[in-house]
This record gives C-alpha cells, structure tokens and sequence, in this order.
C-alpha cells in the first residue's frame, strides 16, 4: 500500500455506512492489501481497561476463522483497530 494512510482508505471505504459486518472487513483487507502484509490489530475494551494486540498476514486476518474472533471481541465490547 503507498500513498494514502489506512485511516483514508478507511473512511472512504466505509462512507455512507454506520455499521460494518464481517464481510464488508474481510473485503476491506482484500482490496487494500497485498495477502502477505503484516498488519497489526489492536483491540481495547475501555470497560475493563484491557487491550489485545495481534501481527498477522493479510490472508489471515480476513479469513473465516478470525474473522468469527474478531466478532466475538466486538459482541465483549471491544474495539478495535489497524493502527
């Protein structure tokens, strides 16, 4: 990815929308990455004053699988983010 920070593409990609299901993330991965770039996850749950932090590929953060995770987290009230 050159040019343009995550946060751009990001709010560009979600313009128009409040609410964001796991196919529209996974799809936001796809589009914006090669499947081989080391993202970072970062989640924050402000309640319980905790944080999670997760390096992975690309293919494997949009899969299924953490996907589903993530979806979990966000149903505990976290949040998160690709810083």
């Amino acid at each position: 990815m050159t040019g343009r920070s995550t946060a751009t593409i990001w709010s560009e990609f979600m313009s128009g929308s409040e609410h964001m299901d796991r196919d529209t993330a996974a799809r936001y991965i796809r589009e914006n990455f090669a499947p081989d770039d080391r993202l970072a996850v970062v989640l924050l749950n402000k309640r319980m004053d905790t944080v999670i932090q997760r390096l992975s590929t690309a293919r494997r953060l949009g899969s299924t699988d953490v996907q589903d995770w993530l979806q979990q987290q966000n149903d505990r009230r976290y949040d998160f983010t690709f810083p």
